[in-house]
């Protein structure tokens, strides 16, 4: 087993080794199956070690959750910031750029499937807060970034719609991802969202 990380590079460094071993167990075991014993053991640590770095196996999970949430809307900003716009209305044009930019983001999907049970049952309630604003700063952020550069919502309700629509987008992406039942199709689901979303931009800016 390795010995504990002391210098601040090294305990970065350890953090990634962990992050790493266990999307690497989520993916092939599931969550519930990849026990801490687990994660500590396929990262090379003792189990006692690697609550040195992350509180609980729930921590590790929203950190990778996180992480690739902030991917995802990172490379959405970028591909609408360097995009032209193609068509006459702007507000449509970006309800479908960010509608396909989650087609591109295959790790999103199987994390946020698991987001409400990891949240509602291994977290304690200061812990929770936390998370969720995080992930709604997270999303404020981007909505801001996209209304600034599409011009679509000048208003502040019509900048809240946007970061509302960004978080249903990603709810309905993990619940196709994360069904194991008979589901419509996904693209179905995907289009009557951007539908739904244009409802709702326009009127926030009406």
């Amino acid at each position: 087993m390795s010995t504990r990380a002391t210098s601040t590079a090294a305990k970065a460094a350890r953090r990634e080794q962990i992050l790493q071993a266990a999307a690497e167990l989520f993916d092939r075991l599931g969550y519930e199956q990849a026990s801490a014993s687990l994660i500590a053991e396929r990262a090379t640590l003792a189990k006692g070690s690697l609550y040195t770095y992350f509180p609980s196996r729930e921590a590790i999970f929203i950190s990778l959750y996180e992480r690739a949430l902030d991917d995802w809307l990172v490379e959405m900003e970028r591909r609408v910031i360097d995009s032209a716009q193609q068509l006459d209305d702007p507000l449509l044009q970006l309800v479908g750029e960010l509608v396909d930019s989650l087609a591109r983001a295959p790790r999103l999907g199987p994390l946020a499937s698991l987001l409400r049970p990891v949240l509602e049952r291994g977290l304690d309630r200061p812990a929770l807060l936390a998370a969720r604003q995080r992930q709604e700063a997270r999303l404020r952020q981007a909505a801001l970034v996209l209304s600034d550069r599409r011009r679509v919502a000048d208003s502040e309700a019509a900048q809240q719609a946007l970061s509302r629509f960004l978080g249903l987008l990603v709810s309905a992406r993990h619940v196709v991802a994360g069904s194991s039942e008979s589901l419509p199709d996904e693209q179905a689901v995907l289009e009557e969202l951007e539908n739904t979303a244009y409802r709702l931009f326009s009127v926030s800016q009406g």
